[in-house]
């Protein structure tokens, strides 16, 4: 009898441990869909200018993956989570503005594609857009790992009403109600990213205010690998 408890008191363990503790559904993500984040690193900077010749630098400020496949839930009695959702997130911010972005990528389930949901400054946020990618020409360069987001703003304090991601390169290219869209400069015509190690040929920047180029964005002295010319008077 006492054999016979034991055994049954070890098989309600597991059976309790099996439903409480271990999760009931995992996504898991390839390399390949991980590249849409894993590309980007901790304070990448990225330098974009508008039509207008305004310049803005984008900074990544967080890159978090979570695509485990350990089926133990040890957060269970924190979370009371039962399925284990893989998904990874980019946050960045701009120099020149209060307000960043975030890019999250999701698998919701293993035989789908992934999904995105994204938000750039103010705009609305985006939930659960399903892969497709499109093509851009930037600087000479035909990028064709480009996701493109479309907001629904009803407001009139110009937000951004597009813009597009590229897998290799992040974000590349923004637009605001008004039509103003600022575009990546810093992508060389061969499809290199100057980082302040590879070489680059950037388009003239006339008149680039070094107040906005440090010191989150470039230095007065990284100007000129950009082709940047400072405002005269200006230190």
């Amino acid at each position: 009898m006492k054999k016979m408890l034991k055994w049954s008191f070890c098989i309600l363990s597991i059976v309790c441990f099996a439903n409480t503790c271990v999760y009931h559904r995992i996504t898991h993500m390839s390399d390949d869909e991980l590249e849409w984040i894993a590309n980007r690193y901790e304070g990448e900077r990225m330098l974009f200018k508008s039509q207008y010749a305004d310049i803005d630098t984008l900074t990544v400020l967080e890159v978090c993956i979570c695509n485990n496949l350990n089926p133990i839930n040890w957060g269970h009695y924190n979370t009371s989570n039962k399925e284990y959702i893989a998904h990874a997130q980019v946050r960045y911010g701009f120099k020149n503005r209060r307000d960043g972005g975030i890019m999250e990528i999701w698998k919701l389930f293993n035989d789908k594609p992934i999904c995105f949901s994204s938000v750039l400054l103010d705009s609305n946020w985006l939930n659960e857009v399903q892969l497709k990618t499109s093509c851009i020409k930037i600087n000479g360069v035909m990028i064709n790992d480009i996701m493109l987001f479309q907001t629904t703003n009803k407001y009139t304090n110009n937000l951004p009403v597009s813009y597009a991601w590229s897998k290799k390169y992040g974000l590349v290219q923004y637009t605001f109600q008004d039509g103003t869209t600022f575009t990546r400069i810093d992508i060389d015509n061969i499809g290199n990213v100057n980082s302040g190690q590879l070489s680059y040929s950037a388009p003239d920047i006339e008149f680039a205010d070094p107040e906005l180029l440090s010191p989150f964005g470039l230095t007065t002295g990284e100007a000129g690998k950009y082709g940047i010319t400072l405002l005269p008077g200006k230190e």
